[in-house]
């Protein structure tokens, strides 16, 4: 017979960054608790646990104080969550980006070739911030210079 760990953990992901509140790492903290939260399905028993073990991840800077209001609803069950998606959410309007479009447009008109940058880096940066800032077809090809 397995131990509780060994089932636990059969599917393990790697250790989440901690989200500090930085508007910066916010996008790829949601993504990256996801990720992680799908790999361990088998671990969390309800949404509740998910979103702990989300919490657990937010340990550090302003997004601490968010956490421990949070942690505390949950585990004197006044909270109003009921899926992991609502506290994303809650993160996402508190830490992320509130013009994340604008922020990419302004990144895609500063965006140019620079010595030392190898086409495809550049191709990487144009595509990531293309599919950010809701430009048509024909905008992306006026801004690809």
């Amino acid at each position: 017979m397995l131990a509780v760990s060994q089932l636990s953990w059969s599917t393990k992901a790697a250790q989440l960054e901690s989200l500090y509140g930085s508007r910066e790492k916010t996008v790829q903290f949601i993504q990256a608790v996801h990720i992680a939260v799908m790999m361990q399905i088998d671990t969390f028993t309800d949404e509740r646990m998910k979103s702990l073990y989300m919490l657990l991840f937010m340990h550090e800077g302003m997004a601490q104080v968010w956490a421990a209001n949070e942690t505390n609803a949950i585990l004197s069950s006044t909270s109003l969550i009921r899926t992991l998606e609502t506290p994303l959410a809650n993160i996402k309007n508190a830490f992320g980006n509130p013009d994340q479009e604008r922020t990419a447009c302004m990144h895609m008109n500063a965006l140019k070739m620079l010595v030392g940058m190898t086409a495809e880096e550049y191709m990487a940066k144009f595509e990531m911030l293309a599919g950010r800032t809701g430009f048509s077809d024909a905008a992306l090809e006026d801004a690809y210079t």
